[in-house]
C-alpha cells in the first residue's frame, strides 16, 4: 500500500537521524520523502474528493489565448488559478501534468518552510504527512497554491517588510478568495499582544459574534459586498457542520493545540523555550484564534489553512524542548495528548459512515485505494460519495 510504504520510509530516515543520531540522513531523507510526496500526488488518478471535481471541469479551463475573456473571480476561480492552469495545458493538456506541478509547489513550499522554521525537518514531514497531506495536495487545490504564496511570504511579516508582505498576500488572493484574511494577519498579531489583548477581544467577540449573527440570516443584506463573496458566505452559513456535532468535533484541533500552547507556556517561564520568536508566537496565537472560532463556523475554520504549517513547525518545536528538560514527563504526556486528540479528530472524519451518499462506504474511500494514472481505474462508490455531498450542499443552500 502507497500509503504505508511513504509513512514507514519517514519513521525509518527520522529513527536513523534522531534516534541513532545519524544526522547526515537528515537532507538526503527529506529528498526522498519529498520525491514519494511529489510522485504519490502528482501520479494520482482521480483519489481525492476536490480532485474529481477539478479533473472534470479541467478541459473547461481557458487556455492562454482565452484568458482575456475572463474577469477577475470568474465562476468563483481566481485569475492566478487560470493562469496557472493554462500554464499547465501550455505543457500538456493531461490533467495529472497539471497535478504534477501542483505537487511541487506546495510541497516543496512546506519543506522549505519546515527546514526553516525548525530543526527537526524529518519530524515536520511526518506531522505533515499524517495529518495534512491528503488535504494540502488532494483536497483543495487552489487554495494549497494560496498557501504555498504565504509560506514563502511568510518571512515578510515576520520582518514587518510591508510592502513585499502586501504583494505576497495580492499573489495569493490571486489563487483563492481567503486569503484575504492575510491582509489582516498583521493586524491581529498587534491586538494579541499582552498589552492589548483584554480589550482586543473583547472588539473580536463582539465582532465574530456579529458576523456569525449575518452568515446564518442576514446575507441577503450585503448586498454590496461582491458576488462571489457573498455566495462563499451564504455557504459556509450553511454547511451541516454548524451544529452541535459539527462544532464539538471542529473544536478537537484548538484542544490539541491549545495543549501544545500550554506546555510552551511553562517552557518560557523556565527558560528553555527555543520555539521561535516572539512574532511567531503571535502568529500560532492568530492560529489558534481562528481554530476556536472555526469551531463554530466553517468558514472561519479554513483561515486556518494558511497557519497550519506553523502549527505543525511550532508543535515540533516545542515537543522536543520538553524532552530535553529534566522534569519532563508532565510535558510530553500533555503533548502527547495533544496528538492524540487530533490524531482521534483525523480517524472520526475519515470513517465517518457514508452510507447515505453510497451504500455501505466511509469517507476514506475517497483517498483509498489509490489509483495511479498508469492504472486509470475508477471507483464508482468514490464519485458517488463526493457527487452526492455536494448534490446535498446545493440542496441545503437553496433551502436557506
Amino acid at each position: 500500500m502507497i500509503y504505508l510504504l511513504i509513512l514507514f520510509t519517514i519513521l525509518f530516515f527520522l529513527y536513523l537521524s534522531e534516534i541513532k543520531g545519524e544526522k547526515s540522513w537528515r537532507i538526503p531523507g527529506s529528498y526522498i520523502i519529498w520525491i514519494l510526496f511529489v510522485l504519490v500526488a502528482g501520479l494520482r488518478y482521480r483519489v481525492g474528493g476536490d480532485s474529481l471535481y477539478y479533473q472534470d471541469i479541467y478541459p473547461s479551463f481557458p487556455l492562454f489565448k482565452d484568458l482575456r475573456n475572463y474577469g477577475l473571480y470568474e465562476n468563483g476561480y481566481g485569475p492566478l488559478w487560470y493562469l496557472f492552469c493554462a500554464t499547465t495545458k501550455a505543457i500538456d493538456t493531461r490533467f495529472f501534468i497539471m497535478q504534477i506541478i501542483h505537487a511541487l509547489i506546495i510541497n516543496t513550499a512546506m519543506v522549505f518552510f519546515f527546514n526553516k522554521y525548525s530543526r527537526h525537518l524529518l519530524a515536520c514531514l511526518l506531522l505533515y504527512y499524517v495529518f495534512y497531506f491528503l488535504y494540502f495536495n488532494m483536497e483543495i487545490l487552489r487554495e494549497s497554491l494560496a498557501i504555498s504564496v504565504f509560506l514563502f511570504n511568510m518571512k515578510n511579516l515576520i520582518d514587518k517588510k510591508w510592502i513585499r508582505y502586501t504583494a505576497g498576500c495580492v499573489l495569493s488572493l490571486g489563487f483563492h478568495l481567503s486569503a484575504v484574511v492575510l491582509f489582516f494577519l498583521p493586524f491581529l498579531m498587534m491586538t494579541l499582544q499582552k498589552k492589548y489583548i483584554k480589550v482586543s477581544l473583547t472588539i473580536l467577540f463582539i465582532t465574530i459574534t456579529g458576523l456569525f449573527y449575518i452568515l446564518q440570516n442576514k446575507t441577503d443584506s450585503l448586498t454590496f459586498l461582491p458576488g462571489i463573496l457573498l455566495i462563499k458566505m451564504h455557504s459556509y452559513g450553511t454547511r451541516e457542520m454548524n451544529n452541535l456535532n459539527g462544532i464539538i468535533n471542529n473544536s478537537m484541533p484548538f484542544i490539541c493545540y491549545l495543549l501544545i500552547y500550554l506546555v510552551h507556556g511553562r517552557l518560557i517561564r523556565k527558560g528553555s523555550d527555543q520555539s521561535g520568536g516572539n512574532r511567531q508566537d503571535l502568529l500560532f496565537k492568530v492560529f489558534l484564534l481562528f481554530a476556536f472560532l472555526g469551531g463554530f463556523n466553517e468558514g472561519i475554520f479554513r483561515f486556518t489553512n494558511y497557519l497550519t504549517p506553523l502549527a505543525i513547525t511550532y508543535s515540533v518545536n516545542v515537543i522536543y524542548d520538553v524532552t530535553r528538560e529534566k522534569r519532563k514527563q508532565l510535558g510530553i504526556v500533555v503533548s502527547c495528548l495533544g496528538l492524540f486528540i487530533l490524531f482521534a479528530h483525523k480517524s472520526l472524519y475519515y470513517y465517518k459512515d457514508t452510507s447515505g451518499l453510497a451504500d455501505h462506504t466511509r469517507r476514506y474511500e475517497l483517498w483509498y485505494p489509490y489509483e495511479s494514472v498508469f492504472t486509470n481505474k475508477e471507483h464508482y462508490g468514490r464519485e458517488l460519495i463526493f457527487y452526492n455531498a455536494t448534490q446535498n450542499l446545493i440542496d441545503l443552500r437553496n433551502k436557506k
